[in-house]
């Protein structure tokens, strides 16, 4: 059974097949983890992390987030990168977010899409985001950190799905939080960013959209 959030399956068979390649594609080049112990540094995350289609783009980048990126904000401050972050935010309403602008003509060619600690979400809202942005511009959508307690089990499917949109969308990019998360730049909640991680989030979304 689907979700509200979810394609049909007929509409959903088309991509499978990319996100299964993609999958196989992180599997052989190494960067499937299961665990926090030995994880490669931001650096190595990104070098690997390089996308299909590569455009030189240029100029103002949107950072659309909830309360993580808003802790951020600061870090990110007089760089190309825009914040829009507010607490609670989900992928849906960060979707409606991206089609509203993209339709007012106000979507800059670098998008970066930082939701998902609220709650799950299937892959018809990232797909909105995507056709709305449309193929010429970079979408990076970064993975969530959250801690290891029943109330945060959609962890692992959110990042999952995150990680597989390169293979469904040609100019999707993955910045892997997840993956290089520093636990002193988190608060006890294990969520939010103090400000040692604060400069760790944004030196990985900065470096990460400088990749293209």
């Amino acid at each position: 059974m689907t979700t509200d959030d979810e394609d049909s399956l007929a509409q959903r068979l088309p991509t499978i097949l990319g996100g299964v390649l993609a999958t196989l594609a992180i599997v052989v080049g190494g960067l499937w983890i299961s665990g926090k112990a030995g994880l490669p540094s931001p650096q190595a995350v990104l070098s690997q992390a390089i996308p299909h289609a590569k455009p030189v783009l240029t100029g103002p980048v949107l950072a659309l987030g909830d309360s993580v990126l808003l802790g951020a904000k600061q870090c990110l401050a007089g760089t190309d990168v825009r914040t829009r972050a507010r607490e609670n935010r989900t992928m849906k309403q960060g979707a409606a977010r991206v089609e509203k602008r993209a339709a007012a003509g106000n979507l800059p060619p670098r998008v970066v899409i930082a939701l998902g600690t609220n709650s799950p979400f299937g892959f018809k809202a990232l797909d909105r985001i995507m056709r709305a942005a449309g193929p010429q511009r970079a979408v990076y959508f970064v993975t969530i950190e959250l801690p290891d307690v029943e109330k945060y089990a959609f962890e692992d499917k959110v990042n999952q799905r995150l990680r597989a949109m390169p293979g469904r969308w040609p100019n999707a990019r993955v910045i892997d939080w997840n993956a290089s998360v520093l636990t002193s730049g988190l608060y006890p909640d294990g969520i939010h960013l103090n400000p040692v991680g604060c400069q760790a989030y944004a030196t990985l979304i900065t470096e990460g959209v400088a990749k293209g």
